[in-house]
């Protein structure tokens, strides 16, 4: 069995003079990053491999989380910049098999599109739920966690996995 956990970046401020690669992170953004930090600890989900876009604003949340989450193996790659639900998906095929848990933490629409695609067509009731308010909104800094039947990342297939979760900063404790 095979966790995945995509999570989009942070609030970026709106800054037309700077180049979208650029983007800081907003004074939210930068405290919904450190909760969700704090939420992935406390539910140990911790992951043996983050992979990150290299924009300043999923950088800057990965730095943010960082603190909570040990020491994992980071990979900073220029191909998840704005990546589409295949190009991710395509990354996630060639990990090594020994990796149980992988953060991803990019842009939409991409990052919403492979969270969707991911799932299969079962669900219970709370699952549904939960489905529905990931379809509804992605929203920054918010987090899918995806479980799939895999022993390896190669054997993975659109439409495999269930959500086991689906963390929106407004939903964390002490935020908004």
């Amino acid at each position: 069995m095979k966790q995945l956990l995509l999570l989009r970046h942070a609030k970026a401020e709106s800054e037309p003079s700077l180049d979208d690669l650029d983007r800081p992170l907003s004074l939210r953004g930068k405290r919904d990053a450190t909760a969700m930090g704090a939420v992935l600890r406390r539910r140990a989900l911790i992951p043996q491999l983050i992979l990150c876009s290299p924009s300043l604003r999923t950088r800057s949340t990965l730095a943010l989380l960082a603190p909570a989450l040990g020491e994992p193996a980071i990979r900073i790659e220029e191909a998840l910049y704005l990546a589409s639900w295949k190009e991710i998906f395509g990354r996630l095929t060639s990990l090594e098999p020994s990796l149980e848990r992988v953060l991803v933490i990019g842009h939409n629409p991409g990052l919403a599109d492979c969270a969707a695609m991911m799932l299969n067509g079962e669900a219970d009731r709370e699952e549904r739920t939960r489905r529905a308010l990931m379809v509804a909104k992605f929203p920054t800094c918010a987090l899918a966690v995806i479980e799939l039947p895999f022993s390896s990342w190669s054997e993975l297939v659109p439409k495999s996995g269930t959500l086991g979760a689906f963390l929106r900063p407004k939903d964390l404790p002490g935020l908004r």
